[in-house]
């Protein structure tokens, strides 16, 4: 890069990461790279390692890769665990940790295209216990949002946080993580 030029960024971070774990980083880019120019995307993982591919964006910041992507290179940032997000009203609310027996009857709210959802409900039918997954929601603040207008109860990563009026619990046994991964296409100049 020539003394003067602007240093594109295309940085796309999934809708299921929170971009808070990225300010930091982003901060430090910002005050050591001379005229950065910053464009950060958000959306479904899968859509954008597919921006990726197609030069639309430099960077990722995914949930998963869908398939191992030989033509996208990944690096595990951090792993983290699923907490039950539920109504801080709710008579499970007051405790500490939830047991998975407690859920059973339970009505969840299921995230789109979302392998936690799937590793749940194989949890729960492996321990015999009947949950309803009723509701869909695409995204994080989506989910959230019928937890609190009581829709069900819902799954989300520990990251995430929980909005006003609602709290975020551990599930007792239930060892559900996600990797949450860096993505680019290996050898190709970052945005013009």
């Amino acid at each position: 890069m020539r003394k003067g030029e602007l240093a594109h960024l295309r940085f796309g971070v999934a809708e299921s990461v929170s971009s808070r774990i990225f300010a930091p980083v982003l901060q430090s880019v910002r005050e050591n790279v001379a005229n950065l120019d910053l464009t950060v995307a958000g959306g479904k993982s899968v859509a954008l390692v597919s921006e990726a591919l197609d030069g639309s964006l430099d960077l990722d910041a995914v949930e998963r890769l869908s398939d191992p992507n030989l033509r996208m290179r990944s690096w595990v940032l951090f792993r983290e665990s699923v907490h039950l997000i539920l109504p801080d009203g709710h008579p499970l609310a007051s405790r500490d940790t939830i047991a998975l027996s407690d859920l059973g009857g339970a009505t969840l709210i299921e995230r789109a295209e979302c392998d936690v959802c799937m590793q749940f409900r194989t949890a729960c039918e492996t321990a015999g216990v009947d949950i309803q997954f009723r509701h869909r929601a695409s995204g994080e603040d989506q989910l959230q949002n019928l937890v609190r207008a009581g829709f069900g109860l819902g799954l989300s990563p520990q990251s995430m946080g929980a909005l006003a009026g609602l709290v975020a619990r551990p599930i007792e046994g239930v060892a559900i993580e996600r990797a949450v991964s860096l993505a680019t296409v290996p050898r190709r100049r970052f945005s013009p």
